[in-house]
């Protein structure tokens, strides 16, 4: 006990240390870097951008008139395919977990409270537990190669399967030869939950991003889709994919940690994968997660 809690003081320590420095540190500049790669593919002129394209198109290329048949042909014989690859994500959780959208629902205060995981299915006593649950996440992320970010989360879920996800990211870079360049990004989805059981949770919804600094502010549409398992007290296993666009450039977001949980307060590490048009960022994270 005394361990754990000596462990949870010194990540929230440390994420505390950062969050002042990065208020406390030198303002962005525009010099050569990550960033200004991330810049110049979310704020590109989409007409440009398609202009581009057509000017540097063989000269061999067939007009896309030309193609209609052969189109045809391929979405015939592969539509099928895709569409399961597409829809395989969102019907094997459902079938594997046996859910039939039906079932009722209610949360206890937090996973793992005198419950096998985050959900009591067919609840005997309704009194006993909540229609809805929320969930706030202070993180600290590196790529130990001098890009950093602070980052906060929200989610809401409720015993409808609605419910709200957002996150905010405040993202800094080292550059040896200028200031220290900033960005915030962060997303806002309504999600709903289309597979349940007590302790496997899957959601998918629709929402937008943004990127912004202190020139602009870009806006973009965004799809997420994550699971949370419980497989045993007190650990816990989520995973989040966004998928969408901002600006110009196609984003891509991946986070998968592993945490572990006393009394509504969670300890988690893992790893995080972020990337606009052809700019990516790999890193460990570590954070807090306070369940409510």
């Amino acid at each position: 006990m005394v361990l754990s809690q000596r462990l949870a003081k010194t990540v929230i320590m440390t994420l505390v240390a950062a969050v002042v420095y990065l208020t406390i540190a030198p303002r962005t500049a525009t010099a050569g870097g990550t960033f200004e790669q991330i810049r110049k593919e979310v704020r590109d002129d989409e007409d440009k951008t398609e202009r581009q394209k057509k000017e540097d198109r063989p000269w061999y290329e067939e007009d896309e008139s030309d193609c209609d048949d052969d189109e045809s042909l391929i979405g015939e014989l592969f539509g099928p395919v895709v569409f399961v690859m597409i829809g395989a994500p969102f019907i094997l959780p459902h079938v594997l977990l046996d859910d039939d959208l039906t079932d009722d629902a209610a949360f206890p205060d937090f996973p793992y409270d005198d419950v096998p995981g985050h959900l009591v299915i067919f609840p005997e006593i309704q009194n006993d537990y909540r229609w809805w649950s929320g969930r706030l996440t202070g993180q600290y992320g590196d790529d130990f190669d001098g890009i950093s970010h602070v980052g906060g989360r929200l989610q809401l879920d409720t015993a409808f399967r609605v419910g709200l996800d957002s996150e905010w990211n405040y993202r800094r870079e080292e550059l040896g030869f200028a200031p220290d360049d900033r960005l915030w990004t962060g997303d806002a989805n309504l999600v709903f939950r289309f597979a349940q059981s007590e302790t496997v949770e899957f959601r998918a919804g629709l929402g937008a991003n943004w990127l912004h600094d202190d020139s602009e502010t870009n806006y973009g549409f965004n799809f997420t889709y994550g699971a949370d398992i419980f497989p045993v007290e007190p650990w816990i296993i989520s995973s989040t994919i966004d998928w969408g666009k901002v600006g110009s450039a196609e984003l891509f977001h991946f986070r998968g940690t592993v945490g572990w949980i006393y009394e509504g307060a969670e300890i988690f590490t893992g790893f995080d994968h972020f990337r606009i048009g052809g700019a990516k960022i790999n890193g460990l994270i570590a954070g807090v997660r306070v369940w409510f």
